[in-house]
Protein backbone atom coordinates (compact mmCIF):
# COMPACT_ATOMS: atom_id res chain seq x y z
CA UNK A 1 0.00 0.00 0.00
CA UNK A 2 2.84 2.41 0.73
CA UNK A 3 4.41 2.19 -2.72
CA UNK A 4 1.29 3.07 -4.76
CA UNK A 5 0.45 5.81 -2.29
CA UNK A 6 3.91 7.35 -2.55
CA UNK A 7 3.74 7.22 -6.37
CA UNK A 8 0.33 8.95 -6.27
CA UNK A 9 1.61 11.70 -3.94
CA UNK A 10 4.63 12.37 -6.16
CA UNK A 11 2.47 12.43 -9.30
CA UNK A 12 0.06 14.92 -7.73
CA UNK A 13 2.95 17.09 -6.54
CA UNK A 14 4.53 17.15 -10.01
CA UNK A 15 1.17 17.93 -11.61
CA UNK A 16 0.58 20.79 -9.15
CA UNK A 17 4.06 22.31 -9.31
CA UNK A 18 4.81 21.69 -12.97
CA UNK A 19 7.69 19.90 -14.62
CA UNK A 20 11.26 20.88 -14.01
CA UNK A 21 13.74 22.58 -16.29
CA UNK A 22 14.87 19.32 -17.94
CA UNK A 23 11.41 17.85 -18.41
CA UNK A 24 10.25 16.65 -21.82
CA UNK A 25 6.94 18.42 -21.20
CA UNK A 26 8.57 21.84 -20.90
CA UNK A 27 7.72 23.09 -24.41
CA UNK A 28 4.00 22.54 -23.83
CA UNK A 29 1.57 25.08 -22.37
CA UNK A 30 0.89 23.13 -19.17
CA UNK A 31 4.48 23.49 -17.94
CA UNK A 32 3.45 25.95 -15.23
CA UNK A 33 1.30 23.40 -13.41
CA UNK A 34 -1.39 24.45 -10.99
CA UNK A 35 -4.35 22.90 -9.28
CA UNK A 36 -6.49 22.59 -12.41
CA UNK A 37 -3.96 20.43 -14.29
CA UNK A 38 -3.36 18.45 -11.09
CA UNK A 39 -7.10 17.80 -10.74
CA UNK A 40 -7.36 16.78 -14.39
CA UNK A 41 -4.41 14.40 -13.97
CA UNK A 42 -5.94 12.80 -10.88
CA UNK A 43 -9.33 12.40 -12.58
CA UNK A 44 -7.82 10.88 -15.72
CA UNK A 45 -5.71 8.53 -13.60
CA UNK A 46 -8.79 7.47 -11.66
CA UNK A 47 -10.74 6.83 -14.84
CA UNK A 48 -7.84 4.81 -16.23
CA UNK A 49 -7.64 2.76 -13.02
CA UNK A 50 -11.38 2.03 -13.12
CA UNK A 51 -11.12 0.90 -16.75
CA UNK A 52 -8.16 -1.38 -16.03
CA UNK A 53 -9.87 -2.89 -13.01
CA UNK A 54 -13.11 -3.40 -14.94
CA UNK A 55 -11.31 -5.16 -17.78
CA UNK A 56 -9.33 -7.33 -15.39
CA UNK A 57 -12.42 -9.07 -14.04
Amino acid sequence: MEYPLSIAVVAIAIAAVGPGRLSLGRPFRWRYGGWVPATVAVCLGGIGAVIVLALKQ
